[in-house]
């Protein structure tokens, strides 16, 4: 049926099961055949971007057993694809095609304001060590340093919340609950989500690797026989497209990546 163009399904025909599961692919169907009829480009969700991204692109090339139930650890880039921040994420695709409103729209750009001004007061603003205020917070707290603290390094430690930092006069209260959590966890899980955000560039770098024609898969001792045979018979030329090949496990495509690169 996928040879049928214009033809869109969603549910448990397409191997599924739970009511989330067949609702998000109900609604990528639903915007895709809308598109289709008006002769758009269609909607692409991304396998970092969001966790849809990720059920279509496994439905699309893994086999599996038992029908498939969305997880966190589905995804291996869900230090990105949190709850506090997915309408972060998502709402401007569904402004795009028409389905976040003028109310929610605003709104949502009220708030991505006003965590960047946020954002900047805390990476500019220093606080000396001599602060009567980074005192008092050490009688609660341990953060003994020689140099000059920036708002944002006292916001990385473990203890410290934003709340601290109002109740004890570092800075003002401006953000509701829900804007201070997506600041702090921005901050305390910073270096985390640098990582994860430096290994998707690299990625897609190494995905635009091409693959020679010649090669010969069978003789890559290090990719399963079942890989090396389905790669055989696909013939992927780059790495992206390997990756993308039915059946084909993550070993397989890092044993093939140390191949082509040594």
């Amino acid at each position: 049926m996928s040879k049928v163009e214009g033809l869109f399904f969603a549910g448990q025909i397409c191997g599924t099961t739970g009511y989330e599961e067949a609702a998000a692919q109900g609604i990528v169907a639903g915007i895709n055949a809308s598109l289709f009829a008006e002769k758009k480009n269609l909607l692409f969700l991304s396998r970092e971007g969001s966790f849809i991204g990720t059920m279509i692109d496994d439905l699309c090339t893994s086999e599996f057993s038992e029908p498939y139930r969305v997880l966190t650890s589905r995804s291996e880039y869900r230090l990105l694809l949190r709850a506090d921040n997915s309408d972060l994420r998502m709402s401007p695709i569904g402004r795009k095609y028409g389905l976040i409103n003028n109310r929610r729209w605003k709104g949502l750009k009220n708030r991505l304001k006003k965590l960047e001004e946020s954002s900047r007061v805390f990476n500019n603003t220093s606080i000396n060590n001599n602060s009567p205020y980074l005192n008092q917070i050490n009688q609660e707290v341990s953060i003994f340093s020689k140099k000059e603290k920036k708002l944002s390094d006292l916001l990385c430690i473990d203890k410290i919340d934003y709340d601290l930092m109002v109740y004890y006069g570092l800075i003002e209260k401006k953000l509701n609950q829900r804007e201070i959590l997506n600041l702090e966890v921005e901050y305390k899980y910073i270096n985390y989500i640098s990582r994860q955000e430096s290994h998707i560039r690299n990625l897609e770098k190494i995905f635009d690797t091409k693959i020679k024609p010649n090669i010969n898969f069978m003789n890559i001792d290090q990719i399963s026989k079942e890989g090396r045979e389905r790669l055989s018979k696909t013939r992927p030329k780059s790495i992206k497209e390997a990756s993308k090949v039915v059946g084909i496990s993550p070993s397989d495509i890092q044993a093939l990546i140390i191949h082509i690169l040594k």
